[in-house]
């Protein structure tokens, strides 16, 4: 999986781009049709990104977790990661626009308009 190769909500409260890096920060469930149940994503203060879900190759006991980096520029959120098992020079880019950004919800939409909804965890 990967944000970078793999979210409705409208807020009630005005939020200014430049603070969404910030509200960003934390865990979050993920939602889409192109990965199975239970992949998460963690955001750090320090640009740092982690995601984890299971294989979808149908193997629930095989765990995958992608390293990487993010930005939020205003209304976009790109990131670089790399799964582990890639070789230590491959890498996967992407930038998903931010359609809708809560302190419990964020929708992201890919170029290939894939959607990804981010659910913060308790």
């Amino acid at each position: 999986m990967c944000l970078a190769g793999c979210a409705p909500a409208v807020s009630t409260t005005a939020q200014a781009p430049d603070d969404r890096k910030e509200r960003l920060v934390g865990r979050w469930n993920m939602t889409t049709s192109d990965l199975p149940a239970g992949w998460a994503a963690e955001f750090t203060k320090e640009g740092r990104a982690t995601f984890t879900g299971p294989q979808s190759d149908g193997k629930p006991t095989l765990l995958v977790v992608e390293l990487g980096t993010y930005e939020v520029n205003g209304d976009k959120l790109a990131t670089t990661n790399k799964a582990a098992g890639r070789d230590g020079t491959e890498t996967a880019q992407s930038t998903w626009t931010i359609k809708a950004f809560t302190d419990k919800e964020v929708v992201l939409v890919g170029d290939g308009g894939q959607k990804i909804v981010l659910s913060r965890k308790p």
